[in-house]
């Protein structure tokens, strides 16, 4: 009988050591599973804050563009457009018949002039003039038409957009 006793006494041991072994392996996949979530959110967290950190630093990026162009902006008066088209072309050796302001339109922080020209010059002084204009990033050339039937002499009309500071 004796002997009965430690076989069942080795089994209750070998039971209760499989049941704390059961009990220590159902424990640690909680515990895994729930370390599991928790990177799994902060990897998303981690990501999103990155994400957030790209935008922000695009939104810097591009206000600080605004306002590098801002200060490229012509002044509020169309007088300046004037000004700044005639002295280019005269150093493109380009000659401005009319200046013709066709509207003037507030767009948010700037405005934006349209101007009709007539010209006349060379092909080359048109180019130089042209070149001149897409150089200054505040004056778009919205259309440009040539009139004359002159072969090497450009007669015709360009329509201009400037971007001015809205408040002087």
């Amino acid at each position: 009988m004796g002997g009965v006793v430690i076989k069942l006494y080795r089994y209750k041991t070998i039971i209760f050591l499989l049941l704390i072994f059961i009990i220590f392996l159902l424990i640690t996949k909680k515990i895994y599973s729930d370390y599991r979530k928790e990177r799994k959110y902060w990897e998303i967290e981690e990501k999103d804050i990155e994400k957030r950190e790209r935008l922000a630093k695009e939104i810097k990026e591009t206000e600080e563009e605004f306002l590098k162009l801002k200060k490229k902006l012509l002044p509020p008066d169309i007088f300046y457009l004037k000004k700044f088209t005639e002295e280019i072309a005269t150093k493109a050796n380009v000659k401005i018949e009319t200046f013709r302001p066709l509207s003037s339109v507030k767009r948010g922080e700037w405005i934006e002039f349209k101007v009709n020209l007539k010209l006349t010059c060379s092909y080359q002084e048109l180019v130089e003039f042209v070149s001149a204009l897409e150089k200054m990033q505040v004056i778009e050339i919205e259309s440009l038409v040539k009139k004359g039937r002159e072969e090497n002499q450009f007669r015709g009309e360009m329509i201009l957009v400037g971007l001015a500071r809205k408040n002087g």
